[in-house]
């Protein structure tokens, strides 16, 4: 069910990743996704923003906003 002013690009997605920072760059680049931003350190939600992360961005082909973020 989507709201009244969701639109194609509107979402803003976070993935998080349990292996390395590496290798989700990798994965990402095997499967053609070409990254926009990123890996750069980022600060999560985990423990209030308290845990080191990297995060790296990429749009889906709605233009949706995806991120990877890897839990240092």
């Amino acid at each position: 069910m989507r709201g009244d002013t969701a639109l194609p690009g509107s979402a803003d997605i976070c993935f998080v990743w349990d292996g390395t920072a590496e290798e989700c760059q990798k994965m990402l680049s095997d499967a053609g996704i070409e990254i926009i931003r990123g890996p750069g350190p980022r600060k999560g939600a985990r423990s209030r923003g308290s845990l080191p992360a990297v995060s790296m961005y990429a749009r889906d082909p709605d233009h949706n906003l995806l991120e990877w973020m890897v839990y240092t």
